[in-house]
């Protein structure tokens, strides 16, 4: 684990069956998850939990308590409380986060063609689970050569999992100068790929170049709106940008 200007990362040399932990901090938990033959979750009271399914192999259906649920790559079940889930078959990978106190406790199942799609300069964004959770969970793509916004969040903390490809991660090496009046030489980047963390606290300055087509997988908590722009290929004011969210 190395801290990079607050943002803390953290690489992976391989995951084992079971559980591995991503991130547990007092907002959320974020766990990446690997099937063993008729295995089993019990998962925490209090929480609600999104599982979202990346690889399903031979599994085809799970079990939650008593009730079987179809299941097929990129599909996601949302809201689950209190449950205990069954994994007939071997080899299949998801994702698990679960934070408490939310609204909707009604379980709802996604195909991945139904996420909701955010469109961006250098890609997209597929959210995973409502809005009406505490955490938030999102596929994101960033085609090669393409970099997010230079940015950081007043109120919003996220853990990006890199799950397939290479990036730059830029990071403020200068910590007595202020974000908004950074220059060139206050920022350092720091090559990261598939298979890592970065943890990003509020009012951490971050940005992340493609040095290939990459896919990652980001939990946060609920402030979809809350960015800061300091610096944009497009020009994009901070907040949210509307026309990214036309169908």
């Amino acid at each position: 684990m190395i801290n990079l200007g607050g943002c803390v990362v953290n690489k992976y040399k391989y995951f084992k069956r079971g559980l591995n932990k991503l991130s547990k901090n007092k907002n959320y938990f974020y766990y990446y998850f690997i099937s063993e033959k008729n295995s089993f979750i019990s998962l925490e009271n209090n929480y609600h939990y999104t599982l979202y399914f990346i690889k399903t192999n031979k599994n085809k259906k799970i079990k939650i308590q008593n009730k079987f649920f179809k299941i097929s790559d990129g599909c996601s079940i949302n809201n689950i409380k209190n449950k205990e889930v069954l994994f007939p078959y071997a080899g299949t990978h998801l994702l698990i986060a679960g934070s408490k106190g939310n609204k909707n406790t009604k379980i709802k199942k996604t195909l991945y063609k139904s996420h909701y799609r955010v469109k961006k300069p250098w890609g997209y964004e597929l959210w995973i689970n409502e809005d009406k959770s505490n955490h938030v969970l999102k596929e994101i793509f960033i085609k090669k050569g393409n970099k997010t916004s230079l940015q950081y969040h007043n109120f919003k903390t996220e853990t990006n999992f890199l799950y397939n490809g290479s990036a730059d991660l830029f990071y403020k090496k200068n910590k007595k100068i202020k974000n908004l009046n950074l220059k060139k030489k206050d920022i350092s980047k720091f090559k990261i790929k598939n298979f890592t963390t970065v943890h990003v606290n509020k009012k951490v300055l971050h940005r992340l170049k493609a040095a290939s087509d990459i896919k990652l997988y980001e939990v946060s908590t609920n402030f979809l709106d809350d960015v800061i722009r300091v610096s944009d290929d497009t020009n994009r004011k901070s907040g949210r940008i509307n026309s990214e969210h036309k169908r």
